[in-house]
This record gives structure tokens, sequence and C-alpha cells, in this order.
């Protein structure tokens, strides 16, 4: 969808907030690397178990599972970064666009029937997964676009959406420069 027809369906653009896929690239090569580095140091520990010596059961399980999870994540971040490379929300004065690198998806304010959002502030899975923050945008045809805290200010878009939605405030258009 070319940018003069979203305008026309949507307005003119207020502001971009692209995803951070190297955010996403930086937090799945640490990921990989601890990963490796457990299944490396657990490695010896379950051969000399498996030979018969005593104890170091635990510390197995441990380094093993900490390296599956951990290349678990990382596997999962490259991807969720390869998906955001293009990506963007664009808030406009009547609507939202969602950005990708194959798709445009425009929603109207009129079509969103709800923006709900959460905080998890524990200590550290939240930030790790990007779920510390979510913004969930619910419209009529039953859609719904998550967006994370890979998001560059997800917390002002959301805000932006919820009063443009909920209390009629349209985001105002920046004037000339």
């Amino acid at each position: 969808m070319e940018n003069t027809e979203v305008a026309q369906r949507v307005g003119r653009l207020v502001r971009r907030h692209p995803s951070d896929s190297a955010r996403l690239k930086r937090q799945a090569t640490t990921m990989a690397a601890i990963g490796v580095m457990a299944f490396t140091c657990g490695t010896p520990v379950l051969g000399a178990v498996i030979g018969g010596s005593e104890g170091g059961l635990v510390t197995v399980v441990f380094l093993l599972a900490t390296g599956a999870i951990s290349l678990g994540l990382s596997i999962r971040h490259f991807v969720l970064a390869r998906r955001a490379e293009d990506e963007s929300f664009d808030v406009h004065e009547q609507g939202l666009v969602h950005r990708t690198a194959t798709t445009v998806t425009v929603v109207p304010y009129d079509a969103i029937t709800k923006v709900e959002a959460m905080s998890n502030t524990s200590v550290l899975l939240p930030k790790v997964w990007g779920t510390d923050y979510m913004c969930f945008i619910s419209t009529h045809d039953s859609g719904c676009i998550g967006i994370n805290t890979f998001t560059h200010d997800v917390r002002g878009l959301a805000q932006t959406v919820h009063a443009a939605v909920h209390r009629g405030h349209r985001p105002p258009v920046p004037g000339p420069s």
C-alpha cells in the first residue's frame, strides 16, 4: 500500500515507532553464548557422572537445562529480530499503521474497540521476553495487534492510541520545521 493511499485513509503521519531488531539480535547473541558455555561446562560433568563419579547430578541438570533454555530463547529472539527488521507502528492523524517487510495494516481509530496495556515489573524474565510492557489493540473485525517493549516508546504509543480511541484526543500533527 502506497503512502498516499495510507494518508487518504488515516491522514498524515504524526510519528513512527520502529521495532528494535538490533536489541533483539544483541539479546539473542548473548543468550546463545550463555547456552554454548553452559553446554561446554555441562558436557564434561555429565561424562564424569556417567563414568561413576559421585555427586554432580544437580550441576549437570542445572548446566544442561540452562544451556537448552538459553539456546531456545536465542533462537526465538533471532526469529523475532528477523521479523522486526522492517517493522514499525506509525501513528497517523486518524489511525494506526502497522508496517512489516511484507504487509501494511491500516487501522482507523474508529475501527479499534479496545487498547489494553499491561506492565510486568517482576525481576528479569519479562525483560528478556520483551513482555515487561505489552499493549494489545483489538479491532471490530476481531483482529488484535500486539506490541511489546522491543518497539521504541511503546508506552507513548499505547497512551496516544488509547487517548485517540477512548477519549477522542487525536494526536497533533507536528508543524513545519
